[in-house]
């Protein structure tokens, strides 16, 4: 199996135990065995047998199962039922294995047949990674929810943010400041430079007529117009500096708000696609196959090490024989044994 994950090698090797240890929990366990009725082959395989032997067994392992609970529990607990007892089995006899620098870890299981280690290694493969589509997908759902709710709320406070600018902007009349100063100053500069040139042009026309021309008449009226004008836009309200500062305010908080909006969005969008995603991270990279020869017990190691323990168990045999031999053998023996010397010997009649 492998997944994707980036990183240094800490960074492999922890995803790696989790995986192993989420794999050897009894949530998987259980779904394993009911998923393959180990707990129906359990039953199959433990039928009683009448036989000498068979009631020997099984009286032996009642007895070791008694002993084993009384020294781990203080008490007789009782018969772990057939499902009890396979998913123990299970979890004592599968075993993974993490390869070294890499996102792929081996499953192994062991079993007295060939099939059932396939099956249970495939299996257990398949259910870990049915498992891990359900808690991410439980995991990106609740994460969605909540994204959903923050992205709402975030777009309540925008709402409330342009609210405030386009109110503050309409009660003061304001559209932009600095392009409403510039426009009012161009404006008043334009009118002041009609107003010159017409005063310029009726002293010009009163040194020829009198005031009651009609030229000179609306040349005047053009001069009014444009004092009026003039009086006009200056007595509009004037942008001050609060002002200014206010509509900086504002268009700030409006400016973060759509930044918060833009980025939870985003991130609701990926909660979106994590929840869409059916096939998880994990994948089988190969599946589990039937070894041809068995991989124990290898009989040529039990034949070298009997052999071995053979001929230690001589070696201790004939020096504890030595050590206990008392017959006298040589002269030198006769006289540590008796503190005398030997003068003379005798050899055996024929």
């Amino acid at each position: 199996m492998h997944y994707p994950v980036s990183g240094g090698g800490l960074q492999v090797e922890i995803p790696s135990r989790t995986s192993i240890e989420i794999i050897k929990s009894r949530t998987i366990a259980e779904r394993v065995v009911q998923k393959l009725h180990l707990d129906e082959k359990k039953e199959e395989q433990t039928e009683k047998d009448d036989s000498l032997y068979g009631n020997l067994k099984s009286k032996t392992k009642t007895h070791l199962r008694i002993v084993s609970q009384f020294l781990k529990y203080g008490r007789f607990i009782g018969e772990m039922s057939d499902f009890e007892k396979a998913v123990k089995d299970f979890q004592d006899n599968i075993s993974l294995e993490s390869t070294k620098e890499t996102y792929l870890f081996k499953i192994t299981y062991e079993a007295n047949d060939s099939e059932t280690p396939v099956q249970v290694a495939n299996t257990a493969a398949e259910v870990f990674i049915e498992y891990m589509v359900e808690r991410n997908g439980d995991t990106a759902r609740t994460g969605l929810a909540l994204m959903k709710d923050r992205l709402r709320e975030s777009g309540e406070e925008l709402k409330h943010a342009r609210d405030a600018l386009k109110k503050f902007k309409e009660n003061n009349k304001v559209v932009s400041f600095k392009e409403e100063l510039s426009e009012k100053i161009k404006i008043l500069a334009s009118l002041e430079t009609s107003l010159e040139k017409e005063e310029t042009d009726l002293a010009g026309l009163l040194k020829k007529y009198t005031p009651d021309n009609a030229i000179v008449k609306e040349i005047l009226e053009k001069r009014r117009y444009l004092l009026s004008s003039i009086e006009k836009r200056r007595k509009e309200p004037t942008y001050t500096p609060e002002m200014e500062r206010k509509i900086a305010e504002l268009e700030l908080n409006v400016h973060i708000k759509e930044s918060n909006y833009d980025l939870i969005n985003k991130e609701f969008e990926q909660a979106r696609i994590r929840e869409a995603n059916k096939t998880g991270e994990f994948m089988i990279a190969s599946k589990a196959s039937a070894s041809i020869y068995p991989t124990g017990p290898v009989r040529i190691k039990y034949v070298i090490a009997a052999l071995f323990l053979a001929f230690i168990m001589v070696i201790g045999l004939i020096l504890l024989l030595e050590s206990t031999n008392t017959t006298i053998n040589t002269i030198e023996q006769a006289e540590n044994q008796l503190q005398t010397r030997v003068l003379a010997t005798i050899q055996p009649m024929k």
